[in-house]
């Protein structure tokens, strides 16, 4: 005699492949429920796949087991158990979600019932997300090698470590300028020869690519270098600056003084740097 007398309560839409359905059943001893939680059928080897416990839950003095078929065709099941508990025979027909002149061989397992019940959408999704990350990795990796391929040009051109280079044309712009430096095209030509070397000792000192760069991107990264908050923002001004000298104020007057001026500036923003740059060296 069984312990579970059990009815099957059938979905309205047809019985296919992954579809939940309950098993409706008496007994006319307590049952744990508690006992039943976790645990499956026992089936032969070839039935595995024809009938899984999903959830157990009482109702109303009665147990409803809430199941699925991952195995197409008819079923007679005349000697299930569970936990030692026998069921009476049940009966089910699970309809094939394939092509009928093209029938699956070997029956479904859980993930052939989650992507056969997932609709197309959802995997373009995910494949689409896949190429736009390896895409996002190329393109991240190409401005890494870009960047590192920019610093050794500037490197390349200095001929000389970043901190010689700049003092080096300092000291010949001030004594070229001490022969004729009231001229005005010498005035903005001596200005334009500033940022130029000064950019190229930014782009080898803090890795920055500033002639390749537009301004707002390679400011943005002055303050995220290891300059102190201070001399991070005294450079980005320097170099915002020489910016709107050079190319928006282009039409504009300098005096000997104004160029001199800005000598001064860049030279006393390379001591700090310099400075800053032996300080964590030292560390």
């Amino acid at each position: 005699m069984a312990d579970l007398d059990c009815k099957i309560v059938l979905p309205e839409v047809p019985l296919d492949v992954g579809r939940k359905f309950d098993l409706l059943c008496t007994s006319s001893k307590p049952i744990d429920v508690a006992q039943l939680e976790g645990k499956n059928f026992s089936l032969a080897e070839k039935e595995k796949y024809v009938l899984k416990l999903l959830s157990v839950r009482s109702q109303d003095n009665e147990l409803r087991l809430t199941v699925t078929s991952y195995q197409t065709g008819k079923h007679d099941l005349n000697s299930l158990q569970i936990e030692n508990l026998k069921i009476n025979p049940i009966q089910f027909e699970v309809k094939s979600l394939q092509d009928p002149k093209e029938p699956r061989q070997q029956p479904y397992d859980l993930i052939g019932a989650m992507t056969t019940s997932l609709p197309w959408y959802f995997w373009a999704g995910w494949i689409l997300l896949i190429v736009i990350l390896i895409g996002v990795v190329i393109v991240w990796f190409r401005q890494k090698r870009k960047i590192k391929l920019y610093i050794a040009e500037a490197n390349e051109a200095m001929k000389a470590k970043p901190d010689k280079f700049i003092y080096q044309n300092v000291r010949q712009l001030l004594r070229q300028r001490s022969l004729n430096a009231n001229d005005q095209d010498r005035n903005k030509s001596d200005l334009f020869k500033i940022r130029n070397f000064y950019l190229l000792y930014l782009t080898v000192k803090l890795e920055i690519p500033f002639l390749y760069w537009r301004l707002g991107k390679a400011i943005k990264k002055i303050k995220k270098t290891s300059l102190s908050e201070k001399t991070a923002r005294k450079t980005a001004e320097i170099v915002r600056e020489l910016h709107l000298l050079v190319y928006k104020n282009s039409k504009k007057d300098y005096s000997s003084q104004d160029i001199e001026q800005m000598i001064q500036v860049v030279k006393k923003n390379v001591d700090e740097i310099e400075t800053l740059k032996q300080v964590n060296h030292g560390l």
